[in-house]
């Protein structure tokens, strides 16, 4: 399974593993920020829970990192990129 994406040049890494302890939250806040009315909040605090590591300013967890990011180059790609991450690890659990 592929965790590394390039994001507008930056390198963003999801996690290898989610453990329960941690990750119980994670089928729940993708539900969330998948509704009509998810906030920009709901996506970031899922992202959070997914990237382990990247190249942009601040720390994957901290919905502040964010904020500032460009809508179109950044804040869509990484969320592409998590739905990409999401579908490997279902895939990956039927087989």
């Amino acid at each position: 399974m592929d965790r590394e994406h390039i994001v507008n040049g930056k390198r963003v890494t999801f996690r290898e593993s989610y453990p329960v302890r941690e990750c119980h939250d994670v089928p729940y806040l993708w539900y969330l920020a998948n509704q009509p009315d998810a906030t920009f909040e709901d996506k970031a605090k899922v992202l959070g829970k997914l990237i382990e590591s990247w190249e942009f300013d601040g720390a994957p967890g901290d919905i502040a990192a964010y904020e500032s990011m460009h809508t179109f180059a950044e804040f869509w790609p990484l969320w592409t990129a998590a739905i990409i991450e999401i579908g490997q690890h279902l895939d990956a659990e039927k087989n």
